[in-house]
């Protein structure tokens, strides 16, 4: 089954600038995610996307109508339907909980530290893109199984497990880049290019 993901208006922003999260293009391609958008976030994202500081970094309209359109064709349209109950800390993020509740979202994205102090709300995990796309290799991983990673040579437990302990892109795309032997084992090294794709 596919994974439903929501992302917030902030990530979108950070797309929009262009200084991080280029996979987020390839996140919404994927097959085996849905990542949902409702009113509420293409209006929030409208609206920073106008505030003084955006405009200082020479974003232009036609980029705003680009990122736009990229969401609207390539993610799944859906309505928020009740209004959730949570300690949020910021009222104005309740419509996001709202609606990963609308569409059984299994992760809420969001660089928004309020939100992410929540760690779940009902069967939503909420955490950043980078902690996201970090469990999406370990969900790889665990789904190829080789026998325990303990049968990998040392420096692929290094890699991975320093991929895990700061949620970071960098650790996998180097090691994708590699010509060591370690990342020439067959089951291993389809999980990193899967990974890497999600990652460019």
């Amino acid at each position: 089954m596919p994974i439903n993901v929501v992302v917030d208006a902030n990530l979108w922003i950070s797309f929009l600038i262009g200084k991080r999260l280029k996979s987020l293009r390839n996140l919404c391609l994927s097959k085996n995610i849905s990542v949902f958008y409702c009113d509420e976030i293409i209006e929030e994202f409208i609206d920073v996307s106008n505030r003084p500081k955006i405009k200082k970094l020479g974003i232009k309209k036609r980029n705003v109508s680009i990122v736009l359109k990229f969401i609207k064709t390539h993610c799944t349209k859906a309505e928020i339907k009740g209004v959730a109950e949570s300690k949020v800390r910021d009222a104005k993020d309740l419509y996001l909980l709202s609606f990963s509740d609308a569409v059984n979202a299994n992760f809420l994205l969001t660089g928004d530290k309020g939100l992410q102090s929540l760690e779940r709300h009902n069967i939503t995990k909420i955490i950043s893109y980078s902690e996201f796309m970090s469990s999406m290799f370990v969900r790889l991983y665990s789904e190829n199984p080789v026998n325990s990673i303990n049968d990998h040579p040392a420096d692929v437990r290094q890699r991975v497990s320093s991929e895990r302990a700061s949620g970071s892109d960098n650790c996998l795309k180097q090691a994708f880049h590699t010509k060591s032997p370690a990342f020439t084992h067959p089951p291993l090294d389809n999980i990193v290019k899967k990974y890497y794709i999600l990652l460019v």
